[in-house]
């Protein structure tokens, strides 16, 4: 798979680029994104770790500022989507007005 496939893919699944902001729905946090990875996992459906059946992903890692305790610090997570999983819009909404 070429970078190309990566950027479509990000583009296909309405994932957010770096920088940007996104807003839990579930806890309505906001969260800026810090770092993307393109990275191959294991295909879930077919279950088996087997080099030939790994499919393309794209990792985000998202910060929380947390001010109260200085400036730059904060909790940071991370997900990883690929087709196989739920919608990005099913869990975040971006933020283009922050």
């Amino acid at each position: 798979m070429t970078l190309y496939r990566f950027k479509e893919l990000r583009e296909n699944l309405g994932l957010p680029r770096v920088g940007e902001r996104v807003r839990s729905k579930r806890f309505g946090t906001v969260w800026k994104v810090i770092e993307k990875k393109e990275v191959w996992i294991s295909n879930p459906v077919s279950g088996g770790p087997d080099a030939m059946d790994r499919i393309p992903a794209v990792y985000l890692r998202y910060w929380r500022e947390d001010s109260s305790k200085g400036p730059g610090t904060g909790k940071t997570m991370g997900y990883r989507y690929s087709i196989q999983d739920p919608s990005f819009n099913d869990h975040w909404e971006i933020l283009y007005d922050w």
